[in-house]
């Protein structure tokens, strides 16, 4: 089964998925923001 990590802050949201045995994490690309409220709006 494959994990998804979120690491947010206050200007970057990062995100890790591991393999599928839940073993080893390979890091997503980051995404930066100016500020906290842009970090959280969604397309929706």
């Amino acid at each position: 089964m494959y994990t998804l990590e979120i690491d947010y802050d206050e200007k970057r949201v990062g995100l890790a998925i591991s393999d599928p045995l839940g073993i080893i994490a390979q890091g997503l690309p980051t995404k930066e923001y100016s500020n906290i409220q842009e970090a959280t709006e969604g397309p929706c």
